[in-house]
């Protein structure tokens, strides 16, 4: 835009425009067209949402090891819960049936851990 400037200003020395008429041409130099206001706009939205995709992607980049690691917590701690769940049914459905048993002496009563 100084380019601009200049050769107005230099037309208005060689006498090639009035005083007036470089005025105005200045002075429609410091103003934006619609057109060059959109394309403004348009290039920062692009620019922000650039900016916002690297500060994304380098979130990701470093929340990834972190959250691998509480999702391997997560199953084990799953897995240990299932397990005990499991145990606690299975000792559930033997007392039932030993307490249904008719026959005292089937050995259902006596303690596993011998």
């Amino acid at each position: 835009m100084k380019e601009e400037r200049m050769k107005i200003l230099d037309m208005l020395e060689k006498g090639a425009i009035s005083a007036d008429e470089a005025n105005k041409l200045l002075a429609s130099l410091g103003t934006k067209s619609d057109d060059d206001k959109l394309a403004e706009f348009a290039n920062n939205v692009a620019e922000f949402a650039k900016e916002v995709g690297e500060k994304t992607k380098e979130i990701c980049k470093n929340v990834s090891p972190k959250v691998k690691d509480a999702t391997k917590v997560v199953v084990v701690k799953t897995a240990g819960l299932v397990e005990n769940i499991s145990k606690s049914l299975n000792e559930a459905v033997k007392k039932m049936e030993c307490e249904s048993c008719p026959d005292e002496d089937c050995g259902c009563n006596e303690d596993d851990s011998e």
